[in-house]
């Protein structure tokens, strides 16, 4: 029987199977990004930049508020900004677009550079070749006085019919099958500088960066999924308060949202871990109690924001699945946790084995056949006893286990000497794991994932995430930008098909 046949058979069976509450996350958005969700490109383009061969390189350049070049220096440099254009099936390319601007200056297209089709004073139409990718916006002049602004690079099609909405079309059919959005990374949570709120991002500013609040909470309406917000670890109280106040007076009174202060501050490759341990030792607690006590005191201001409506709010206390004993450390700190807190979250993830120093070098002697049994037979089981050990925490505190991040985590990580160093650029073992994700078999994993996940008594899970490119790094995305086979993207698939929330 081939690969195909047992991904179809895989999928005929879930017929008859539970199905579950899914939620996804959304990849950050940046000029490298595997999806463009934006009608217009400047969303996503990379910030101003002086020539990579200039001497005065790391010389600031001037900028506007909205962080447009106001002006250029004496030696006449031009600047230049990275956009990227792709044509893929989930990028959302289309080939002829319109460059808009206001204010004077000269802007030209370099690298990939498109066809120009017309140009006007302030419009040029343009039609980018098949192979399109990276372009560059070159500006070589400027009127300081009326400084170009305002960028939009849209598709054509938009002049004669305008979309009411930033996003496309595509990309909101692509998370409409799932009731929540967790916008971890489309707020750039993980090592984030953000504090005050007059500081933050605004939909007006120029390139990439956190998407605005404004911009979450129109996502969230439009496609009717519940927002899962994840506050920034520096963020004051002001900041936290008028998130909470945009969010009551904007978000559609059918939907609630979830609230959860920062992402995995347990985990020490992130910048809010580190800061979190600081302060801990400043309060003389533990660096979970420190987590549990700012997040019991951010979800306090947004339920007095909130007033007669805090029953829409969820209060999510993050933990990290294989560590129970830190779960119950920052519970046991407060006299009713069930009163502070209702969702207990985890990560709820397949596979790290794998890739790992101790493994990588079995892992590349077998074949996809024993590499899948060896997650049955092994690591399904230990999954499943760190599973009962969260729900047995959350149902003595009177909490929902749910999953804020969930799926495979097949990807090399750590360094061995036997494999000669770093694994993640060990091709070998990239493509062995890469290849796994690619196989249709992963769609049965997901289902014996779900099926122990229902067994156990979860609730929600967010997916992690809707789409990535595959490589060293890791094959996070349920969508495979890539991905070219007969079977589309197994894991979106199988997800979809045991999804009951839509």
């Amino acid at each position: 029987m081939n690969l195909l046949a047992i991904y179809l058979l895989g999928l005929a069976a879930a017929d008859s199977q539970q199905c579950i509450n899914s939620g996804i996350n959304i990849e950050r958005v940046t000029y490298w990004s595997n999806i463009n969700p934006f009608v217009n490109l400047i969303r996503i383009s990379d910030e101003w930049r002086r020539p990579w061969d200039s001497s005065n390189r790391e010389v600031p350049l001037h900028l506007t508020p909205d962080l447009y070049v106001k002006r250029l220096d004496d030696s006449d440099e031009p600047v230049y900004s990275i956009v990227t254009v792709r044509f893929d099936s989930h990028s959302f390319g289309e080939k002829n677009y319109t460059l808009l601007f206001d204010g004077e200056g000269d802007i030209e297209f370099k690298f990939d550079r498109p066809k120009i089709v017309s140009r006007d004073e302030h419009k040029i139409d343009v039609e980018f070749g098949p192979q399109a990718d990276t372009v560059a916006l070159m500006i070589d002049s400027i009127n300081e006085k009326d400084p170009i602004r305002n960028i939009r690079l849209i598709p054509t099609s938009e002049l004669s019919s305008p979309s009411d909405s930033v996003y496309n079309d595509q990309f909101k059919e692509l998370v409409r099958p799932f009731s929540v959005i967790r916008f971890m990374d489309f707020l750039s949570t993980n090592d984030s500088t953000q504090s005050r709120w007059q500081d933050r991002r605004h939909p007006m500013q120029y390139g990439q960066g956190p998407i605005p609040i404004e911009d979450i909470v129109a996502l969230a309406n439009e496609v009717k999924a519940i927002p899962w917000l994840n506050i920034p670890h520096l963020a004051d109280d002001n900041y936290v308060r008028r998130m909470a106040e945009y969010t009551l007076a904007n978000l559609d009174r059918d939907l609630t949202v979830y609230v959860e202060y920062s992402n995995e501050v347990w985990n020490g490759s992130f910048d809010q871990a580190k800061w979190a341990e600081d302060q801990a030792k400043k309060a003389g607690v533990s660096p979970a109690q420190y987590y549990a006590s700012r997040a019991r005191h951010v979800h306090s201001i947004w339920r007095s924001v909130f007033s007669g409506d805090a029953r829409r709010i969820t209060r999510v206390l993050g933990t990290q699945l294989h560590n129970s004993s830190r779960t119950e450390q920052m519970l046991e700190a407060f006299e009713n946790p069930e009163d502070l807190f209702d969702v207990l979250a985890v990560n709820y993830y397949l596979g790290n084995s794998l890739g790992s120093p101790e493994m990588a070098a079995k892992t590349l002697k077998m074949d996809n056949n024993r590499l899948f049994e060896y997650l049955d037979s092994v690591e399904l089981p230990i999954l499943k006893q760190n599973l009962r050990r969260q729900k047995s925490l959350a149902d003595k505190y009177g909490m929902e286990l749910d999953a804020y991040e969930a799926g495979q985590h097949i990807v090399g990580h750590g360094s061995s000497r036997k494999l000669g160093g770093y694994l993640p650029d060990n091709e070998e073992l990239t493509e062995k794991l890469v290849g796994m994700n690619r196989d249709p078999r992963i769609a049965v994993l997901y289902h014996k994932m779900i099926d122990l996940w229902i067994e156990e008594g979860g609730g929600l899970i967010n997916w992690f995430s809707l789409t990535s490119n595959y490589g060293k790094w890791g094959s996070w995305g349920i969508v495979d930008v890539d991905d070219r086979s007969d079977a589309g993207s197994p894991k979106y698939n199988a997800i979809l098909k045991r999804t009951c929330n839509r």
